[in-house]
């Protein structure tokens, strides 16, 4: 069983370095062959493969079938992404699995999460309830969230935010950015599930 283990562990690591690479056909073979096997972060690969079409011919339906599959085994990559792959169509439905990945410790969920408390996507708007829940995720690193409250928090000062608490979180943001080497992505859309990628 053990063995079993590693060689999934490797081969995984394998397609994770292939989509790096641009090997992407050697990622799709290896992520499809453990997402038949119910591994439910090769599902969710899978699916990202599949809707964008990168080793494989470009088949929506089925990759959002596969990322639905991941979130329904409660993998929190994989409600986060079947989250953001309904939010266009089902508001409320994409709220809950937001909440629910981000409460399995997934910041991107949890900033995604608060947005939409934010802007009333799928609920009422809660401003309040949402600045807690980046300032939560901004205790807890997520450099988006950092953005997010310095950038807004001058610009509109929400409730109780001020702008000296907003420079912090800025000067906060580039330091961590800086140290990181992380460079801010236009739309969080563009980010891969695939580690690494």
């Amino acid at each position: 069983m053990q063995d079993n283990l590693n060689i999934k562990a490797k081969e995984l690591s394998i397609a994770e370095k292939a989509y790096i690479d641009g090997e992407d056909n050697t990622a799709y073979k290896i992520f499809s062959k453990y997402a038949q096997e119910d591994d439910s972060y090769s599902q969710v690969c899978l699916g990202y493969l599949m809707v964008h079409g990168i080793g494989v011919d470009k088949n929506e339906e089925e990759g959002y079938t596969w990322i639905k599959k991941s979130a329904d085994s409660h993998d929190p990559l994989g409600e986060y992404w079947y989250a953001k792959s309904i939010i266009k169509h089902d508001e409320a439905l994409a709220l809950k699995y937001f909440m629910l990945s981000s409460e399995q410790g997934n910041k991107d969920a949890k900033h995604d999460y608060a947005l939409c408390l934010l802007e009333g996507i799928g609920c009422k708007i809660e401003k309040q309830k949402a600045i807690e829940v980046l300032k939560e995720n901004f205790k807890d690193g997520h450099l988006e969230s950092m953005r997010f409250l310095a950038y807004y928090g001058i610009r509109f000062e929400f409730g109780h935010i001020n702008s000296i608490k907003s420079v912090y979180w800025f000067f906060k943001t580039i330091i961590k950015a800086a140290n990181e080497r992380y460079i801010p992505s236009e739309t969080a859309d563009l980010k891969c599930p695939i580690k690494g990628g």
